[in-house]
């Protein structure tokens, strides 16, 4: 999936193939783990056929609040570079890249997801 990913996020995919990709995805989706379930919607945002995601297809909302979270992806960091994360931090990792709420404080006046996808987007 994550190869499928990187050929539409950059081709323009002609509706049929666009419709069979859609048609694939959902039938999939239901028994697909989070992280694919994440890609899933990644796929779909790129073609354009993407909704918000349910309640069931992520995990249970954070505890803590926004700038808690956003400080814990700021700590994953330092430890992603040393290349630690373990399987929850990966799975925490992927979830805020979903959280919508503002960091307060923040001087790019980010949301968590904004700070998750960011710090995703550094270790390419």
């Amino acid at each position: 999936m994550f190869a499928l990913y990187s050929v539409v996020s950059v081709v323009d995919v002609p509706e049929p193939l666009r419709h069979h990709i859609e048609q694939t995805l959902q039938s999939i989706m239901g028994q697909a783990p989070l992280e694919q379930r994440l890609l899933i919607h990644a796929l779909r945002q790129c073609l354009g056929t993407a909704t918000p995601p349910s309640p069931e297809s992520t995990l249970a909302a954070p505890a803590g609040t926004a700038n808690d979270r956003a400080q814990r992806l700021n700590q994953l960091r330092e430890r992603e570079q040393c290349k630690q994360l373990q399987q929850a931090e990966e799975g925490e990792l992927l979830t805020a890249c979903y959280d919508g709420r503002k960091v307060s404080g923040d001087v790019w006046n980010r949301t968590v997801a904004q700070v998750a996808w960011h710090l995703l987007l550094e270790g390419q």
